[in-house]
Protein backbone atom coordinates (compact mmCIF):
# COMPACT_ATOMS: atom_id res chain seq x y z
CA UNK A 1 0.00 0.00 0.00
CA UNK A 2 1.04 3.22 -0.79
CA UNK A 3 -0.54 7.31 0.22
CA UNK A 4 -1.11 9.38 -2.64
CA UNK A 5 -2.29 12.79 -2.84
CA UNK A 6 -4.94 12.22 -5.57
CA UNK A 7 -5.45 15.29 -7.94
CA UNK A 8 -8.80 14.69 -9.61
CA UNK A 9 -9.14 16.81 -13.13
CA UNK A 10 -11.93 15.80 -15.34
CA UNK A 11 -11.20 14.43 -19.07
CA UNK A 12 -6.99 13.67 -18.53
CA UNK A 13 -5.82 10.32 -18.45
CA UNK A 14 -2.22 9.44 -18.78
CA UNK A 15 -0.64 6.52 -19.21
CA UNK A 16 3.11 4.90 -16.83
CA UNK A 17 5.70 6.59 -18.77
CA UNK A 18 4.08 9.99 -19.74
CA UNK A 19 5.14 13.06 -18.66
CA UNK A 20 2.25 15.26 -17.68
CA UNK A 21 2.28 19.16 -17.85
CA UNK A 22 -0.09 20.95 -15.15
CA UNK A 23 -0.95 24.79 -14.68
CA UNK A 24 -1.58 24.78 -10.81
CA UNK A 25 -3.56 28.06 -9.81
CA UNK A 26 -6.36 26.62 -6.55
CA UNK A 27 -4.63 27.05 -3.12
CA UNK A 28 -5.89 23.59 -2.25
CA UNK A 29 -3.71 22.19 -4.96
CA UNK A 30 -1.07 24.16 -5.13
CA UNK A 31 -0.37 23.33 -1.13
CA UNK A 32 -0.85 19.52 -2.55
CA UNK A 33 2.09 20.31 -4.71
CA UNK A 34 4.25 21.47 -2.08
CA UNK A 35 3.20 19.13 0.40
CA UNK A 36 4.06 16.19 -2.62
CA UNK A 37 7.77 17.69 -2.97
CA UNK A 38 7.70 18.64 1.44
CA UNK A 39 7.41 14.67 1.97
CA UNK A 40 8.86 13.02 -1.00
CA UNK A 41 4.59 11.73 -1.96
CA UNK A 42 3.03 10.86 -5.02
CA UNK A 43 0.54 13.06 -6.82
CA UNK A 44 -1.96 11.11 -9.05
CA UNK A 45 -3.85 12.40 -11.50
CA UNK A 46 -7.30 10.70 -12.06
CA UNK A 47 -10.11 11.11 -14.51
CA UNK A 48 -13.48 12.25 -12.82
CA UNK A 49 -17.05 10.26 -12.50
CA UNK A 50 -19.37 13.25 -11.85
CA UNK A 51 -19.15 16.37 -10.49
CA UNK A 52 -19.87 16.75 -6.12
CA UNK A 53 -19.86 20.53 -5.97
CA UNK A 54 -19.96 23.30 -8.90
CA UNK A 55 -17.47 26.25 -8.82
CA UNK A 56 -19.01 29.70 -7.45
CA UNK A 57 -19.01 32.48 -10.34
CA UNK A 58 -15.57 34.58 -9.21
CA UNK A 59 -15.53 38.65 -10.12
CA UNK A 60 -12.04 38.63 -11.27
CA UNK A 61 -8.62 36.63 -11.45
CA UNK A 62 -7.54 37.47 -8.11
CA UNK A 63 -10.56 35.67 -6.39
CA UNK A 64 -10.49 33.09 -8.57
CA UNK A 65 -7.06 32.11 -7.26
CA UNK A 66 -7.61 32.55 -3.66
CA UNK A 67 -10.53 30.28 -3.99
CA UNK A 68 -11.72 26.56 -4.64
CA UNK A 69 -13.18 25.84 -7.57
CA UNK A 70 -15.33 23.02 -8.73
CA UNK A 71 -15.06 19.53 -6.38
CA UNK A 72 -15.03 16.15 -8.65
CA UNK A 73 -15.21 12.65 -7.31
CA UNK A 74 -12.01 11.07 -9.21
CA UNK A 75 -11.92 8.05 -11.03
CA UNK A 76 -10.97 4.88 -8.84
CA UNK A 77 -7.89 3.87 -11.02
CA UNK A 78 -5.20 6.27 -11.81
CA UNK A 79 -1.84 6.92 -12.36
CA UNK A 80 0.71 8.51 -10.54
CA UNK A 81 4.17 9.88 -10.53
CA UNK A 82 6.62 12.18 -9.09
CA UNK A 83 5.80 15.84 -9.54
CA UNK A 84 8.12 19.00 -9.86
CA UNK A 85 7.95 22.38 -10.12
CA UNK A 86 8.93 23.81 -12.97
CA UNK A 87 8.36 27.79 -12.27
CA UNK A 88 6.26 29.67 -9.90
CA UNK A 89 4.40 32.81 -11.00
CA UNK A 90 4.29 35.98 -9.47
CA UNK A 91 0.61 35.60 -7.83
CA UNK A 92 1.47 31.89 -6.81
CA UNK A 93 0.12 29.78 -9.80
CA UNK A 94 2.76 26.69 -10.60
CA UNK A 95 3.45 25.58 -13.61
CA UNK A 96 4.79 21.59 -13.18
CA UNK A 97 5.20 18.06 -14.67
CA UNK A 98 4.31 14.76 -13.19
CA UNK A 99 6.39 12.23 -14.44
CA UNK A 100 4.03 9.05 -14.25
CA UNK A 101 6.04 5.84 -13.16
CA UNK A 102 2.84 3.54 -12.40
CA UNK A 103 -1.02 2.55 -12.03
CA UNK A 104 -2.56 2.67 -8.90
CA UNK A 105 -6.15 1.85 -7.25
CA UNK A 106 -7.66 3.85 -4.43
CA UNK A 107 -8.83 1.39 -1.48
CA UNK A 108 -9.67 4.75 1.17
CA UNK A 109 -9.56 7.80 1.42
CA UNK A 110 -7.25 8.93 4.39
CA UNK A 111 -7.58 13.02 4.34
CA UNK A 112 -10.39 15.06 2.71
CA UNK A 113 -8.99 18.80 3.48
CA UNK A 114 -7.58 20.57 2.03
CA UNK A 115 -6.88 17.78 -0.87
CA UNK A 116 -7.99 14.20 -1.25
CA UNK A 117 -4.90 11.64 -0.06
CA UNK A 118 -5.83 8.27 -0.88
CA UNK A 119 -4.53 4.58 -0.01
CA UNK A 120 -4.12 2.94 -2.82
CA UNK A 121 -2.57 -0.55 -4.34
CA UNK A 122 -0.45 -0.95 -7.43
CA UNK A 123 -2.76 -2.02 -10.49
CA UNK A 124 -0.89 -4.28 -12.80
CA UNK A 125 -1.87 -6.30 -15.74
CA UNK A 126 -2.08 -10.03 -15.35
CA UNK A 127 0.58 -12.09 -15.72
CA UNK A 128 1.76 -12.21 -19.75
CA UNK A 129 1.27 -15.99 -21.42
CA UNK A 130 2.83 -16.92 -24.79
CA UNK A 131 -0.51 -16.27 -26.41
CA UNK A 132 -1.61 -13.01 -25.20
CA UNK A 133 1.84 -12.00 -26.33
CA UNK A 134 1.13 -13.04 -29.68
CA UNK A 135 -2.06 -11.56 -29.97
CA UNK A 136 -0.78 -8.11 -28.65
CA UNK A 137 1.78 -8.39 -30.89
CA UNK A 138 -0.01 -9.06 -33.80
CA UNK A 139 -2.25 -5.79 -32.69
CA UNK A 140 1.00 -3.92 -32.50
CA UNK A 141 2.03 -4.45 -36.18
CA UNK A 142 -1.61 -3.89 -37.04
CA UNK A 143 -1.69 -0.53 -35.62
CA UNK A 144 1.92 0.25 -36.85
CA UNK A 145 0.06 -0.23 -40.16
CA UNK A 146 -3.14 1.74 -40.17
CA UNK A 147 -0.85 4.67 -38.64
CA UNK A 148 1.68 4.09 -41.66
CA UNK A 149 -1.16 4.42 -44.41
CA UNK A 150 -3.25 7.27 -42.11
CA UNK A 151 0.08 9.83 -41.43
CA UNK A 152 1.63 9.06 -44.89
CA UNK A 153 2.55 13.09 -45.21
CA UNK A 154 3.47 12.95 -42.02
CA UNK A 155 7.75 12.75 -42.70
CA UNK A 156 8.65 13.17 -38.89
CA UNK A 157 5.95 10.72 -37.33
CA UNK A 158 7.18 7.91 -40.23
CA UNK A 159 10.47 8.30 -38.73
CA UNK A 160 9.22 7.66 -35.03
CA UNK A 161 6.68 5.03 -36.04
CA UNK A 162 9.86 3.34 -37.41
CA UNK A 163 12.26 3.87 -34.72
CA UNK A 164 13.68 1.50 -32.56
CA UNK A 165 11.99 3.01 -29.63
CA UNK A 166 8.76 1.92 -31.07
CA UNK A 167 9.48 -1.31 -33.36
CA UNK A 168 11.57 -2.72 -30.46
CA UNK A 169 9.44 -1.95 -27.45
CA UNK A 170 7.87 -5.18 -26.30
CA UNK A 171 4.01 -4.88 -26.30
CA UNK A 172 2.87 -3.46 -22.88
CA UNK A 173 5.57 -1.05 -23.16
CA UNK A 174 4.11 -0.13 -26.63
CA UNK A 175 0.27 -0.69 -25.47
CA UNK A 176 1.57 2.21 -23.35
CA UNK A 177 3.47 4.40 -24.86
CA UNK A 178 0.84 4.37 -28.01
CA UNK A 179 -1.35 6.75 -26.43
CA UNK A 180 0.87 9.43 -26.40
CA UNK A 181 0.73 9.83 -30.15
CA UNK A 182 -2.82 8.86 -30.21
CA UNK A 183 -5.79 10.86 -28.23
CA UNK A 184 -8.87 9.14 -27.61
CA UNK A 185 -12.07 10.14 -26.00
CA UNK A 186 -11.54 10.29 -22.29
CA UNK A 187 -13.80 7.31 -21.62
CA UNK A 188 -11.67 5.21 -24.06
CA UNK A 189 -8.24 6.32 -22.65
CA UNK A 190 -9.74 5.35 -19.01
CA UNK A 191 -10.96 2.52 -20.14
CA UNK A 192 -7.74 1.29 -21.42
CA UNK A 193 -6.26 2.46 -18.38
CA UNK A 194 -7.93 -0.04 -16.33
CA UNK A 195 -7.33 -2.92 -19.02
CA UNK A 196 -5.64 -5.73 -17.28
CA UNK A 197 -3.60 -6.56 -20.76
CA UNK A 198 -1.80 -5.37 -23.08
CA UNK A 199 -4.24 -7.33 -26.18
CA UNK A 200 -6.85 -5.27 -24.46
CA UNK A 201 -5.40 -1.75 -24.68
CA UNK A 202 -4.13 -2.54 -28.41
CA UNK A 203 -7.57 -3.75 -29.10
CA UNK A 204 -9.12 -0.75 -28.14
CA UNK A 205 -6.89 1.81 -30.06
CA UNK A 206 -7.20 -0.23 -33.48
CA UNK A 207 -10.87 -0.46 -33.50
CA UNK A 208 -10.91 3.24 -33.62
CA UNK A 209 -8.27 3.61 -36.00
CA UNK A 210 -10.48 1.48 -38.14
CA UNK A 211 -13.28 3.63 -37.74
CA UNK A 212 -11.50 7.23 -38.28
Amino acid sequence: MVDIALFPIPGSVSFPGHVVPLHVFEPRYRKMIQHCIDHEMLLGIAHTERVISEPQPKDNLKDALSSNAATYKPCSVFTAGVCSVNETLDDGRLLIEVTMTGRYRTIDKIQTLPFEIHRCEAYQDNPLTADSEQKAAQLKQKILHRLTALLADDNELQELLNSPVITESSVTDFSFEIFQLIRLAPSDLQKALEAKKPSERLAIILDRLNNT
